[in-house]
């Protein structure tokens, strides 16, 4: 299973990266084994499209020269880490 994440930049354009988090394979692979493919994907979308916007995530991507010449790829920078920031809120100070 290929996962994408499509998002928007601060000028308003749309991306899709392919993502290479091998975190999110091994989440999928594992829900995958317990329970079914359909019901891996709805636990992954639940962490990552509700969960984790609501406590902040940060998209890391790297550079992957190579990846255009051996696979032909369009675009050099490829998606390797999901980030989740549980930032903390800055209490009253009065």
């Amino acid at each position: 299973m290929q996962f994408y994440v499509d998002w928007k930049d601060q000028d308003g354009k749309k991306h899709s990266q392919q993502c290479d988090d091998w975190e999110t394979a091994a989440a999928f692979n594992r829900f995958e084994r317990l329970y079914d493919e359909s019901k891996a994907i709805e636990i992954l979308q639940q962490k990552y499209e509700v969960d984790y916007f609501k406590a902040g995530l940060v998209l890391g991507f790297s550079t992957h020269s190579r990846r255009n010449v051996e696979f032909g790829a369009q675009n050099q920078w490829l998606l390797v880490s999901l980030i989740r920031l549980d930032e903390a809120k800055q209490a009253s100070l009065f």
